[in-house]
This record gives structure tokens, sequence and C-alpha cells, in this order.
């Protein structure tokens, strides 16, 4: 069986890289648990025109922690979530329906969403945008 150390207060248990560090339990017997992880706490609106040729949504961007997209046009609008292609009718990742359709970006296996360039094209040109919020740390 595995000995615990109880801790009725979370503290750190250790001083330094490398140092044994014993699992520890708080007053009910429940294995402590923290979570270093910090959310976003930043998002930025923007908005992109609707058109028929392939431009870019979202530039690449690192930092990102999250991305939403609603077409407010009433022509589908193809993403494509690659670092490399054109976005087109025949070409895309995700189609977004017109007047609301919505998508967001998943996160991946490491925890974090695509940080790569998004890039869109309407089927036809209309009077509405993609409205985009990027959300970052």
């Amino acid at each position: 069986p595995a000995m615990v150390v109880r801790r009725d207060t979370a503290s750190s248990g250790t001083s330094a890289d490398g140092d044994y560090a014993m699992l520890s339990v708080d007053s009910n017997g429940r294995l402590r648990i923290t979570d270093d992880r910090v959310g976003p706490s930043t998002g930025t609106p923007s908005a992109v025109a609707s058109t028929t040729t392939a431009t870019t949504v979202l530039a690449a961007n690192t930092g990102r922690m999250g991305a939403t997209f609603t077409n407010d046009d009433a022509n589908i609008l193809y993403l494509l979530v690659a670092s490399s292609g054109t976005a087109s009718a025949t070409v895309y990742s995700v189609p977004l329906a017109g007047n609301g359709g919505y998508y967001e970006l998943p996160l991946m296996k490491n925890g974090l969403p695509y940080t790569g360039i998004i890039t869109g094209v309407w089927a036809a040109d209309g009077s509405g945008s993609v409205r985009v919020t990027e959300y970052t740390a």
C-alpha cells in the first residue's frame, strides 16, 4: 500500500526540482490535486466581411487558447483549419451555415486548440461577415 501525507491545508511538499514528493490527501482522505493551468483572460473580437476569394479569418497565434466563429452572412462559409491549402467549396475543414452557423475550435490531445492560420471563403458574396472571438491568456 502507498503511504500518503494528510494535509488539511494545501501547501507545497517540495523545495526544489528533483526532490521526492509524497502524495497528500485532504481531511476526508481524498487525493489532493492541484492544477496550475490558467484559463484565457482576454477575448478579442473581430469581423471578416463576406468574399468569394479565400481570405485569412484568423492569423496564426501561438498564444491562442480558443476561438469562436459565427457566420452572419446568408451564404455558407467554408473554413479551412490548416496551415496549408486554400479554402474552397471542396477544400475545407468546417462548413458554417448562413445566418448564424457557429463553430468553436476544439481542444487537441495536448489540451490546447489549433494555433495556426484559419482561412475561409463564402459560397457566394453577401453582405454579412464572420464574427470571430479569439481567446488568449
